[in-house]
């Protein structure tokens, strides 16, 4: 004997046990003939029609090696952005989208002391420091952002060789990517 959960003329759900006393008292269980499953259909209570056959699902299909590494490869690279978008995550965007203009505009200073850097000069008079002492602070940062992404993306690069190198699925997933902030020049060590 089977019993079954029908709302607004499907079966949702069937068991095959009383449920008297075992279910909440707004969970109406209606008998129903042995060969009801869940998804078959009534109109009345009485007759029920079988569910639609459904479709075979496809078999997940195991990936190669190639593909795992072509996704280990991207996620090596998506880490790496990911670090570098922490590491510069105190900068405001537009001030990260000025960053290629600062530069410029302080590569042209350094070459000529008059050169018209408006962009620079702007900065230094709101900031109240000498054009020279801004100039000097950009092409710092400019030093340390190329050394930071110059080392993040050697890193990024080995990572993508080891998974190159990968002899087997596994191998490939036990790749861990760990980035790290290089120590800068003069900062202790042999820099």
């Amino acid at each position: 004997m089977k019993y079954a959960r029908i709302e607004d003329g499907y079966v949702l759900e069937v068991i095959d046990f009383d449920p008297a006393g075992k279910f909440h008292p707004a969970i109406i269980w209606q008998e129903v003939p042995d060969d009801v499953v869940a998804g078959a259909t009534t109109e009345d209570g009485v007759n029920f029609t079988p569910p639609p056959d459904m479709p075979e699902l496809e078999q997940p299909v195991e990936p190669d090696l190639e593909t795992v590494r072509e996704q280990r490869a991207k996620a090596a690279r998506d880490a790496a952005d990911a670090f570098m978008d922490f590491l510069t995550a105190k900068y405001s965007k537009y001030e990260k989208d000025s960053w290629p203009k600062q530069e410029a505009q302080a590569v042209e200073l350094t070459s000529d002391a008059n050169a018209s850097a408006p962009f620079v000069r702007r900065m230094a008079a709101r900031r109240g420091i000498d054009v020279d002492v801004l100039r000097q602070k950009i092409m710092n940062n400019v030093a340390v952002a190329d050394f930071v992404a110059s080392d993040i993306l050697g890193q990024q690069q080995a990572y993508e060789d080891q998974i190159r190198a990968a002899e087997t699925i596994e191998e490939a997933y036990a790749i861990q990517f760990e980035y790290e902030v290089p120590e800068l020049p003069g900062e202790g060590g042999n820099g």
